[in-house]
């Protein structure tokens, strides 16, 4: 009769076991961002079959496995465009971070076309692909020797459109 008892209990305490819901207490390493490579002070060079397309530098670049982060950065891109309009582009900040072909420029923002163009803001959006330049901050620049400024920056750089928000735009009339 004990033995009865005994069977039926340990069936009831394992069916009751069976329903019952386990978490899983292990973490998964997955869920830790780490590092791939960490680069000091690099010089990185984009080469083309005509030569040099763009140039990086930075203070410290870290390679994650989906994106790329640049600190104290300058990013350097030449036209490679059989109508150069422009030289070069200019594109300076505190942090950038690549993912894809978005680049996303935080803190002291610059972007400089030439010498006729030159905008600042605290944060930039860079899509490469499509050569857009965007925001939702303030900024303010010059377009040759007007000055410009406003927020939330829209400026297609293949189509030369431009569009913003609270906009303040003063045109020097003097012909220099």
């Amino acid at each position: 009769m004990d033995i009865k008892l005994f069977i039926s209990a340990l069936l009831g305490v394992s069916t009751f076991a069976y329903f019952l819901p386990v978490e899983n207490l292990k973490k998964s390493n997955e869920d830790k961002d780490i590092p791939l490579v960490i680069f000091e002070k690099p010089l990185m060079y984009s080469l083309t079959q005509d030569g040099v397309s763009r140039v990086i530098q930075s203070s410290q670049a870290v390679r994650y496995n989906t994106r790329d982060e640049l600190f104290d950065a300058n990013i350097l891109v030449k036209n490679e465009l059989e109508n150069k309009q422009f030289q070069v582009e200019k594109f300076n900040a505190d942090i950038i971070i690549k993912k894809d072909s978005l680049y996303t420029l935080i803190d002291n923002v610059k972007y400089e076309r030439d010498n006729f163009a030159k905008l600042k803001t605290n944060q930039m959006f860079y899509d490469e692909k499509k050569d857009i330049v965007y925001n939702n901050k303030s900024f303010e620049g010059n377009y040759y020797n007007s000055k410009l400024k406003g927020t939330d920056l829209y400026l297609d750089l293949n189509n030369k459109t431009f569009s913003a928000k609270q906009t303040h735009f003063e045109i020097d009339m003097k012909k220099k």
